[in-house]
């Protein structure tokens, strides 16, 4: 799991958000209020496809760059991000990127956002524990 967490408010904007993922080697922004608490979660691919979507819908350069800065996290994320427990197994995680064919699960403690899982982390893991056991 990934605890070392950047994250951003339902208000952010899509610039903002680009600039996260340019400066940054992952793939999933996690959304929390005010409080903290998460609330949804933005992949690349997410704003990939926003960008995308707005190429065939905006016209204009001075439109485009409005819409750059103004359109918000809240409009392109995925709302209430199925989560998993601190305590819960590697194979309940990979069980749901499996089932789910999710790239990210937020890990909640409670209310408290604790971390990430990606199915980078489980293969960096297993490929630990085998190294470990040689």
């Amino acid at each position: 799991m990934t605890t070392d967490l950047v994250t951003v408010a339902p208000e952010t904007s899509f610039g903002e958000v680009k600039s996260l993922f340019d400066k940054n080697d992952f793939h999933h922004l996690l959304v929390v209020n005010e409080e903290k608490e998460l609330v949804g979660i933005i992949s690349l691919e997410d704003l990939w496809k926003t960008a995308y979507h707005v190429s065939f819908v905006t016209t204009g350069q001075n439109f485009s760059n409005d819409w750059y800065n103004n359109y918000q996290v809240k409009q392109m994320m995925t709302n209430d991000p199925m989560t998993i427990d601190p305590e819960d197994t590697l194979g309940l995680a990979a069980d749901i990127f499996k089932a789910n064919k999710f790239r990210a699960l937020p890990v909640v403690d409670g209310n408290e956002l604790v971390g990430i899982v990606t199915p980078y982390d489980l293969m960096q893991y297993a490929f630990n524990d085998v190294s470990i056991s040689k």
